[in-house]
C-alpha cells in the first residue's frame, strides 16, 4: 500500500500529465487553425485577388469550423464583396 506522500505525489504526476495533453492538443488545434486560415486566404487570393489587411485579420479570427466552411466554398466567391457579406453572416464583421 502507498503512503500518503507517494499517493500525493503519483496524483501531483497525473494531473500535470493530463494539463501536458489538455495544453498539447490546443495548442496543436490553434496551429491547425493558423494553418488553414493561412491556406484559405491564400486561396482567395488568387480566385479574388489581393485581399485587405482587414479582411485577412477577419479570415485568421474565424473559429476552425468556420474557417472549414469558408475553406470549401473559396470557389463559390466572384468579388470580395461576396466574401465579406459571407464574413458578415458567420461572424466576423468587416467594420471591426
Amino acid at each position: 500500500m502507498p503512503s500518503p506522500a507517494q499517493t500525493w505525489i503519483q496524483q501531483g504526476i497525473q494531473q500535470g500529465i493530463q494539463q501536458g495533453i489538455q495544453q498539447g492538443l490546443e495548442q496543436g488545434q490553434e496551429q491547425e487553425r493558423a494553418d488553414l486560415a493561412q491556406l484559405v486566404i491564400h486561396w482567395l487570393q488568387h480566385r479574388l485577388g489581393v485581399l485587405s489587411k482587414r479582411t485577412q485579420a477577419q479570415i485568421r479570427r474565424l473559429p476552425l469550423a468556420v474557417l472549414k466552411d469558408l475553406g470549401k466554398l473559396v470557389l463559390n466567391f466572384e468579388t470580395a464583396a461576396e466574401l465579406n457579406a459571407w464574413l458578415r453572416e458567420h461572424g466576423s464583421d468587416p467594420a471591426t
